[in-house]
Formats: C-alpha cells, sequence, structure tokens
C-alpha cells in the first residue's frame, strides 16, 4: 500500500486484496506526473478502488492481448475451466481472423493474469479489441453475431479507438455510441470514431 496516493483512506479489504494478489488494474484515465491510475478488485463487485500508483513501483506488465495465449495464464484449470474460459478458447480463432489485437478484461482477465479465482457462474466474458482503422457496423455486426453464436455467456465487448472505447454492440445498433475516453465519458456519432 505504501506509494499509492489517494484522496480516501485506504480500506482493509483493498489490504486484503493486494495480500492475496499484487496486482492492480489500469483505469481509463491520463497518466500525471509519473502516477498511473489504477484500480484495486476485492472479492465482491462493488469492491472496486481508484488509486494512483507511482510509475516506479511497477514490477510486471500482464496486456489483456498477451492473456489470448495460453501458456501466459497464470491461472491453471485441471478439471473444467469457468464458461467464461471455454468461451475465451472457443472464439479465439474468429478473434484472431479480425487481424486486430484483442483480449479478456474484467473477471476472467483478471482471474488469468493473476491465478486468483474472481470468476463467479453469473460471470460475463469481458473483452477489449484495438481498432485502429474503421471497422464498418455491416463487418462489426458480423463479427458480434459469430463469436454470440459460439458463446455460452453474456459478452461485454468494448472497442478501442484512438478516441477511447465503446461497446461494440452498441456500435452495431445506434447511430451515436458512449465513448469512455481519459477525460470522461462523451457521447458521439459513429461516423466520428476513427
Amino acid at each position: 500500500m505504501e506509494g499509492l496516493a489517494a484522496d480516501l483512506p485506504f480500506p482493509d479489504w483493498a489490504k486484503d486484496a493486494l495480500q492475496r494478489a499484487p496486482y492492480m488494474v489500469m483505469r481509463r484515465a491520463e497518466i500525471c506526473n509519473g502516477l498511473i491510475p489504477v484500480g484495486i478488485r476485492g472479492s465482491e463487485r462493488s469492491q472496486r478502488l481508484a488509486y494512483w500508483l507511482p510509475q516506479n513501483l511497477v514490477d510486471e506488465v500482464i496486456t489483456p492481448y498477451s492473456l489470448v495465449e495460453e501458456k501466459n495464464w497464470k491461472a491453471v484449470y485441471t478439471a473444467s475451466a469457468p464458461a467464461t474460459v471455454d468461451t475465451l478458447r472457443q472464439i479465439t480463432s474468429i478473434m484472431n481472423d479480425t487481424g486486430c489485437e484483442w483480449g479478456p478484461t474484467g473477471s476472467t482477465g483478471f482471474e488469468l493474469a493473476t491465478g486468483l479465482p474472481t470468476i463467479k457462474e453469473s460471470s460475463d466474458l469481458d473483452l477489449i479489441i484495438e481498432v485502429p482503422e474503421i471497422l464498418n457496423v455491416k463487418t462489426a455486426k458480423l463479427l458480434l453475431d459469430r463469436i454470440g453464436d459460439i458463446s455460452t455467456v453474456r459478452l461485454d465487448i468494448q472497442m478501442n479507438t484512438a478516441l477511447g472505447g465503446f461497446s461494440l454492440k452498441e456500435y452495431t445498433s445506434s447511430p451515436t455510441v458512449l465513448v469512455k475516453t481519459a477525460l470522461g465519458p462523451r457521447l458521439v456519432d459513429v461516423s466520428s470514431l476513427w
């Protein structure tokens, strides 16, 4: 907990979470004065804490994109894997065919990156896709339909462009999308995302 910066006191559950697995997730905000915006995950969904970590205290960086390959997982499944992990395995070839960097986030990404059990039966599969060039709506809808047909869990897929992150599902069904940027959310016309 030493070196973390925030306006709030550090709760006991956050101390416990970091003792079990000394990992944090990077939040969508700007790095400021050498401080990285991080989040601490507790064992309950309500236990999320935003903090700032000095860059010099980072020992390891694990990206969602590296978690596509099972050899990079810290989680080991000797029996059956959770449904989100099974779905991840099943959609990998389709996602790789997009030519975009992609990977799991949320509880599945956290479990694969840390080895700490965080996936619940009700967990959805959160994914992020880096989309540096325009992906037309028709192609995006086809991708969503293909992986949706395979998935046995709810999917929450974020597309990431230079502008920020937004929902793939929303992109395929609405003329405007809510874009999460480093400076906060913005409502943007889909023709202005790239």
